[in-house]
C-alpha cells in the first residue's frame, strides 16, 4: 500500500491580478477572497488569496499599460466605444471597430475578428460558443488556404502543359499569372 503524506503547497510570490476596465471610479485596490475551499487528498482546507485589482482605463498612469501594447490598445478601443456611445452614435460598436482599424488600434485583430468582438461586447461570454467560433474560423481559414494552394497548383500545372506545347515563357507568364522566374524554374 502506498502511503499518502501531507505537505505544504508553496504558491509563487507574485499576486494574481484582476484587470479592470469599467467606468466605476475606484482606485487600485486589493480584494481578499476568504474561505475559498480546495479539495486535496480528500481533505478540505481554507485558502486565502489576495488579488490586486488594476485599473486599465485610459488616463490612469499604470505601468501595465506602458509595458503591454496590446492591453493599452484594448483600453483605447474600449474608450472609443464609450465615447461614441456618449455622442449618441447609432452603431457605436461598428463605428469604434472601423475607427480603431483606421487608427491602427488592434487593427490586425479587429480586421480578423470584428464580428466576434462585437458579439462579445454585446452578449455574455460563453465558452462553448467561443470554442465553436474558433473552430469555424480555423475551418474557414484552412479552406481559404487550401483554395489558394489549389489555384496556385493549377497555374503550375497549366504552365507545365503550355511549356510542353512550346509556348514562350512570356506568354505562359501572362496567361497563368505566374512570374517569369516561376515559369523559368518549371522549364528547368
Amino acid at each position: 500500500k502506498r502511503h499518502q503524506r501531507q505537505r505544504k503547497l508553496r504558491f509563487p510570490l507574485q499576486r494574481p491580478a484582476l484587470i479592470k476596465n469599467s467606468e466605476l471610479r475606484i482606485m487600485n485596490w486589493d480584494i481578499i477572497l476568504n474561505s475559498a475551499f480546495l479539495i486535496l487528498n480528500c481533505i478540505n482546507f481554507p485558502l486565502e488569496i489576495t488579488v490586486k485589482v488594476v485599473n486599465i482605463n485610459i488616463g490612469k498612469d499604470n505601468p501595465i499599460l506602458r509595458n503591454c501594447k496590446t492591453l493599452a490598445q484594448y483600453s483605447k478601443f474600449i474608450e472609443e466605444v464609450r465615447t461614441l456611445i456618449r455622442e449618441g452614435h447609432s452603431d457605436p460598436l461598428s463605428d469604434a471597430i472601423t475607427q480603431s482599424i483606421k487608427n491602427g488600434i488592434l487593427s490586425e485583430y479587429l480586421e480578423r475578428k470584428s464580428k466576434e468582438v462585437r458579439n462579445m461586447l454585446l452578449a455574455e461570454y460563453d465558452y462553448d460558443t467561443d470554442i465553436a467560433v474558433q473552430r469555424k474560423e480555423a475551418y474557414d481559414d484552412g479552406l481559404e488556404t487550401g483554395r489558394k494552394q489549389g489555384i496556385e497548383q493549377e497555374k503550375i500545372n497549366t504552365a507545365k502543359k503550355l511549356l510542353s506545347m512550346g509556348l514562350s515563357i512570356e506568354q505562359i507568364s501572362e496567361g497563368t499569372g505566374l512570374s517569369l522566374e516561376q515559369v523559368k524554374k518549371l522549364q528547368e
